[in-house]
C-alpha cells in the first residue's frame, strides 16, 4: 500500500506541477518493501552483532582489538570494552556538537578524539584499526561509496566494519525516492555530480520526509517544503549531516554492497553477515587481502549465525 501510495503521489505531483519530481532521477518512485519481520529479538541481535563478532576476532588475533566509531554522538555502540579499546571520531569537537544538537545533554556525547570528515577520514591513517563502526552514518553522507571506500582504507586486513542503515520501508523515509545503485555509481565515477546533485537531494527530502513526519499535510505544499530545503542547504551546520541523502531497503542494501565489492578496487572485502530488523539493516564487512580467495561467500561465523547470510543471499 505504501509503495502504491508513494508512486501515485509522485505521478500526481508531476501532473500538477508539470516538472519532474525532485530527485526522481536518483532512484525509483516506489520502494521494494514487504513484511520482513525481525529475525532476532533485541537481546540476541545486540549480542551477536557486536559481542560475538568481536569475541571471535579477538580470539583469532590473540590481543586486545583497537576500534574506531565515527559519528557516535550520544549513542556509542554497546561494544565489549574488555575486548576492544575504542577511539571516537566526529565532524566537530564537543563544543561544536553541543551547538549542533542543543536538545542533547552535553554530558552524553562521546568525546571525539579525532575531528575529521566522515567521507574522507583524512585524519585517520591507513590500516590503523581492527574494528570500524558507522551506525546510522552513511545515509547522511553525500558521497556514499567514497565514504565506504575510506572506511575500508582505515581498517587493517581482517578487520571488521560494522554498518547500520535505516530501512526506508518502516521509518520516516517511507515516502522517499529509493536510491538506485546506478545513482551511487555515477556519483562515485563522476565526483563533480555530488555537488551538482546536492540541492536536488534536499528538495526531494523536503517534500517526502516532511509528508511522512506530518509537518506538511500535502506533498504539493511547495512553499513550506522547499523553504525548509533551502534553509538546511544554506546552513553549514545542517547541510551535510542533517538529511538522509540516500535511502535503502534490505534488498537494495544487499545489492549495493555486493556491487560495491566489484567497484571499490582499492580494498577487498566480504560481506560477513547481513541482519535486518523492522527499522534498520546491520551489515558486517570484513576487509581481506585483495588476492585472497576468501573474497566471496566464506564466513568465519558459527553455523547458527550463518543463517543471516541466507537472508543476504536471498535478497540478491
Amino acid at each position: 500500500a505504501t509503495e502504491a501510495a508513494s508512486r501515485s503521489a509522485i505521478f500526481a505531483w508531476e501532473g500538477k506541477h508539470k516538472e519532474r519530481y525532485p530527485g526522481i532521477d536518483f532512484g525509483h518512485a516506489s520502494a521494494e518493501c514487504w513484511d520482513i519481520g525481525d529475525p532476532f529479538d533485541s537481546f540476541q541481535w545486540r549480542r551477536v552483532y557486536y559481542h560475538e563478532h568481536m569475541r571471535r576476532l579477538h580470539k583469532e588475533l590473540g590481543r586486545t582489538l583497537v576500534g574506531l566509531e565515527v559519528g557516535a554522538l550520544h549513542h556509542p555502540a554497546p561494544v565489549p570494552f574488555s575486548l576492544v579499546n575504542m577511539t571516537y571520531a566526529d565532524s566537530t569537537d564537543s563544543s561544536g556538537l553541543r551547538m549542533k544538537y542543543p536538545e542533547v545533554n552535553a554530558n552524553e556525547f562521546a568525546a571525539a578524539h579525532i575531528v575529521t570528515d566522515a567521507e574522507t577520514l583524512t585524519k585517520v591513517d591507513d590500516a590503523s584499526y581492527d574494528v570500524l563502526i558507522e551506525s546510522h552514518l552513511l545515509e547522511h553522507t553525500r558521497h556514499f561509496l567514497l565514504a565506504l571506500q575510506n572506511g575500508l582504507r582505515v581498517l587493517k586486513e581482517g578487520g571488521l566494519y560494522f554498518i547500520m542503515l535505516p530501512n526506508m520501508c518502516t521509518t520516516f523515509d517511507r515516502f522517499r525516492v529509493q536510491t538506485s545503485w546506478e545513482h551511487l555509481l555515477l556519483e562515485y565515477l563522476q565526483p563533480s555530480l555530488v555537488d551538482t546533485n546536492e540541492f536536488e537531494h534536499h528538495r526531494e527530502w523536503a517534500l517526502s520526509h516532511h509528508t511522512s513526519t506530518g509537518k506538511y499535510e500535502q506533498r504539493e505544499d511547495l512553499p513550506g517544503a522547499f523553504e525548509f530545503a533551502q534553509k538546511t542547504f544554506s546552513s553549514p551546520m545542517l547541510r551535510r549531516y542533517y538529511i538522509h541523502y540516500h535511502t535503502f531497503t534490505p534488498r537494495s542494501a544487499a545489492q549495493i554492497f555486493a556491487a560495491a565489492r566489484v567497484v571499490i578496487t582499492s580494498s577487498a572485502f566480504e560481506v560477513v553477515d547481513f541482519y535486518h530488523r523492522q527499522t534498520d539493516m546491520a551489515i558486517v564487512l570484513r576487509k581481506v587481502n585483495k588476492t585472497s580467495n576468501q573474497v566471496g561467500r566464506k564466513s568465519f561465523m558459527t553455523p547458527s549465525v550463518l543463517t543471516t547470510r541466507d537472508i543476504y543471499d536471498a535478497l540478491l
